[in-house]
């Protein structure tokens, strides 16, 4: 079961990065031709002898502008980031298991200033309660892969804000290994709120992000017999502009 749960784990996440890269490279490329056709248009100003086309002072200035940006923090849309949480237990699962430190991997696009989305993978390593007798029951880690959307409800990423708040949810697929022997696999989401503070460093866009959120990772589909586990992450990560 295990084996059978990583090969599908592992093909969802495939499918996610390439949906997300495809996405990505599409927005870039019509980006790309609405630039060329604005720029096309500030160059077709025609002297008054007829001659060849002149390049206006606004499409001068334009360019120099947008290569000036360019230079100094780059056209980042996407974000990678990597970071640590601690995974308070909540309701079932604190009747188990202690609080733990993890990690998390994300990819997410900025393209739009207020709305950003992406996908996020976590991995926490779990450990049973020392009041449970001879620990019966408890788990042993938990795995999510999911999908979250950020809404920044103050502030504007692409007007240099010093910190962008925002309201967080999403949905993931979520495995977690249990003393009980049923099935990894859950379904659920997650709802919560958080705050970014951008910064330059290196001539590469940055941000450090402080969040928490309410997770309940099995709550839509888990094994027949399991708690529906739910748990609270306070989350500390670092993305850069790629």
């Amino acid at each position: 079961m295990n084996g059978r749960f990583t090969n599908y784990l592992s093909s969802c996440l495939c499918i996610v990065l390439f949906a997300f890269v495809s996405y990505q490279s599409n927005a870039q490329n019509l980006d790309n031709n609405l630039n060329d056709y604005a720029f096309a248009q500030d160059t077709s100003t025609i002297n008054d002898s007829g001659s060849k086309p002149l390049i206006s002072i606004k499409a001068k200035a334009k360019l120099s502008v947008d290569t000036d940006k360019k230079s100094k923090s780059g056209p980042y849309t996407s974000f990678l980031g990597l970071g640590a949480h601690y995974l308070i237990p909540y309701g079932d699962l604190d009747e188990f298991n202690e609080s733990a430190f993890g990690f998390n991997l994300k990819l997410e696009s900025r393209a739009f200033c207020n709305l950003w989305h992406g996908i996020k993978l976590e991995y926490t390593k779990l450990s049973a309660k020392d009041s449970i007798v001879d620990r019966i029951h408890y788990f042993k880690s938990y795995f999510g892969l999911g999908y979250n959307v950020k809404y920044v409800i103050w502030g504007s990423a692409c007007k240099g804000s010093f910190v962008l708040p925002y309201l967080q949810g999403g949905i993931q697929l979520s495995g977690i290994d249990g003393s009980d022997k049923k099935s990894l696999l859950g379904l659920g989401g997650r709802i919560g709120a958080g705050a970014a503070f951008p910064f330059i460093v290196f001539n590469r866009c940055c941000s450090v992000d402080l969040d928490a959120d309410f997770n309940a990772p099995n709550a839509f589909l888990r094994a027949e017999g399991r708690e529906n586990i739910q748990m609270i992450n306070v989350g500390l990560t670092l993305s850069v502009g790629i």
